[in-house]
């Protein structure tokens, strides 16, 4: 790949991550789903009823802690002391794409969180329907990208505010 190539693929790839990241996730799920149809497998079926409540279990709980990480995590964002940095970030095209990705994230883990809490309810037969283990793989999946994208930008974020700038007294 040439170098050109290369800076207009992350040029691409940076505006566009979360439908990126919606798209490698819905990837996996795809692979998954085939490989299990494939192998006459079902995503949930291996497992017994305790097994497939233990394993909801553990994810609703899972996915409503990482919600309530992200959910503290838009307050300290956004209440950052100013410095110049943070307000030429502030000013900047890129700045809602900052919330965009922290909603996102919210969405995602609140969907799991709802999704799996529903299956503690439903799912109560021998043979659960493959469709519940698909979309929750999927679920899964797109919510920890899009925690991952949220811990990255809170990272750089305090990075940036943690720098003293040079301007300060």
């Amino acid at each position: 790949m040439t170098p050109s190539r290369l800076i207009a693929t992350r040029t691409i790839y940076r505006r566009h991550f979360l439908l990126l990241d919606l798209m490698v996730s819905l990837g996996i799920t795809g692979f998954i789903t085939y490989y299990f149809l494939v192998s006459g497998w079902s995503a949930l079926g291996a497992l017994d009823l305790a097994g497939r409540r233990a394993l909801y279990a553990s994810i609703a709980t899972i996915s409503a802690s990482l919600l309530g990480f992200v959910l503290v995590a838009v307050p300290i964002v956004f209440a950052l002391p100013p410095t110049q940095r943070l307000e030429l970030l502030r000013k900047s095209k890129q700045y809602p794409t900052i919330f965009r990705t922290f909603m996102s994230s919210l969405t995602y883990l609140a969907l799991t969180t709802i999704y799996v809490t529903v299956l503690l309810v439903i799912d109560t037969s021998a043979n659960p329907h493959p469709v519940y283990g698909y979309v929750l793989v999927w679920l899964t999946v797109i919510s920890s990208l899009r925690f991952i994208r949220a811990v990255q930008i809170l990272g750089r974020l305090l990075d940036i505010a943690s720098k003293r700038d040079p301007t300060d007294p």
